[in-house]
């Protein structure tokens, strides 16, 4: 039978063919459009906007250049409020447009795909079902506009969470494309990330002892069990060094951070990313020593700024020592505090504890700095109180298959480097989920497409596993 193919992708290369001359002429004549519209609103937009749109015409030529322009974007840019609270990002936040305009784009790719090729990802439906999960988030975005929830709200909370459904389009792309081959080109966005927060950390008064506080950090979490593993794997030992140096880089962002949460989950990642390792068949507990060393650096690091900057030195230290106040802590008591007032909602009546308050519903907070009434700081909560049991459940029941597939892609993988990039990737969600606890990383950050990735990845190689069993049997 003869198989068809995209007319915008070769099937060899993945790569999509020469961009029509019209279609280029009208990239053109748009980008000279914008040019004019925003000459008046200074040179640094006008040259931004200058360099973006060759940047999207490169994506265009390979799926994977794409991809990592769309996670370079998540991950660098702040959201709007935190990019005009600091000057270093003024004129640069995160919109929700740009965001909405990458989400369609994929869409379009795997519809065009589906089209031309009969459907690869069997797997994926039986292992993960997130069709149910799907569904369930349409049902909940209906369910909040007949409850009279705010529509922009039910829409962007939509869009998040539906956001999981790039688990279709991830899968199927590992069926053209290695995973290891993927996460080689976008591994180092953890590291870059972590640069650009020192930045802003050293521009924005922290040496001064000023708490700067962004999302991207657990960008950070997620990438940094990912690098680690590329010391494992790599056989030239400047290789080695670099990961080792971006690995320190990254755990000195997330302890200059302040965020307790990611303290706890670095940790409980870091543990299980070891535990995985050790755990491996056949493998040399003498390359942990090359972890130790990263270690080391890392707090020589450490020392330098405690001795360098007294002032943020004092505030970690009193950060450290709030970790012993637990439920006394106020950040602590304001949590549980939202969080009775969220579930009070959830049980206004029966018909809402199965399916929820729907997407977009709102509470009343004591504190008088909250903007967001409509999120809270913990992730299970948030989807018990939109979603009812019926969606916990689901979201429950994603994860554990996602971490059970990991869990034997790392014991059962083909190769080593398949099972250390499992071994990162599940290090890193399961770190995720520990912080998810204190905030909404897994539910409202907009960086669920990466969670996305890795969650298909862990899938793809347990799947792949079994079939390479099935054949050599």
């Amino acid at each position: 039978m003869k198989t068809t193919h995209s007319p915008f992708v070769d099937a060899h290369t993945d790569s999509i063919r020469i961009i029509p001359p019209s279609v280029l002429a009208c990239i053109l004549i748009f980008e000279i459009g914008l040019f004019l519209c925003y000459l008046k609103m200074g040179l640094r937009i006008t040259l931004g906007l200058g360099l973006v749109m060759p940047f999207i015409i490169w994506t265009l030529q390979n799926f994977k250049n794409y991809v990592l322009l769309f996670f370079l974007y998540l991950a660098f840019i702040p959201t709007s409020a935190w990019g005009e609270r600091y000057a270093f990002f003024h004129g640069f936040a995160f919109k929700p447009i740009i965001y909405y305009g990458f989400m369609i784009s994929l869409l379009l790719y795997f519809w065009i795909e589906k089209i031309k090729q009969p459907f690869s990802n069997r797997g994926l439906d039986k292992r993960a079902a997130p069709w149910f999960w799907i569904i369930l988030v349409v049902f909940a975005t209906i369910n909040g506009f007949k409850n009279g929830q705010t529509t922009y709200v039910a829409i962007t909370e939509m869009v998040f969470l539906g956001s999981y459904g790039l688990l279709f389009i991830f899968y199927d792309w590992f069926n053209r494309i290695s995973p290891v081959k993927v996460w080689s080109a976008l591994i180092w966005i953890g590291a870059a990330t972590a640069i650009l927060y020192l930045l802003l950390f050293m521009t924005e008064g922290g040496p001064q002892g000023i708490r700067i506080v962004t999302r991207q950090t657990h960008v950070m979490l997620a990438f940094l069990p990912l690098i680690i593993s590329r010391i494992f794997v790599e056989h030239s030992s400047f290789k080695k060094i670099c990961f080792a140096l971006m690995a320190s880089v990254i755990m000195l962002a997330i302890i200059i951070s302040q965020q307790r949460g990611l303290w706890v989950g670095t940790t409980v990642s870091l543990c299980i990313f070891i535990g995985l390792y050790v755990l491996q068949p056949g493998s040399k507990k003498k390359k942990l020593r090359i972890l130790f060393l990263a270690l080391i650096l890392f707090s020589a690091v450490l020392f330098l700024l405690i001795v360098t900057q007294p002032a943020t030195s004092q505030l970690l230290f009193k950060r450290v020592l709030s970790l012993l106040w637990g439920f006394s802590d106020p950040s602590m008591q304001l949590r549980i505090s939202d969080t009775q007032r969220v579930l009070a909602q959830w049980q206004k009546n029966c018909g809402s504890i199965m399916i929820g308050s729907g997407l977009g519903a709102q509470f009343e907070s004591i504190d008088p700095m909250r903007t967001s009434p409509y999120f809270i700081d913990h992730s299970w909560i948030y989807l018990l109180w939109k979603t009812g049991f019926i969606g916990l459940g689901l979201f429950i029941l994603l994860f554990l298959r996602t971490l059970i597939s990991g869990f034997k892609a790392v014991k059962y993988g083909m190769n080593h480097e398949n099972r250390m990039l499992a071994a990162g990737i599940l290090s890193g969600l399961s770190g995720l989920i520990v912080v998810s606890f204190t905030n909404g990383c897994l539910v409202f950050y907009r960086f669920i497409p990466i969670w996305s990735l890795m969650m298909s990845t862990l899938l793809f190689l347990n799947h792949s596993q079994d079939k390479h069993k099935v054949a050599i049997s």
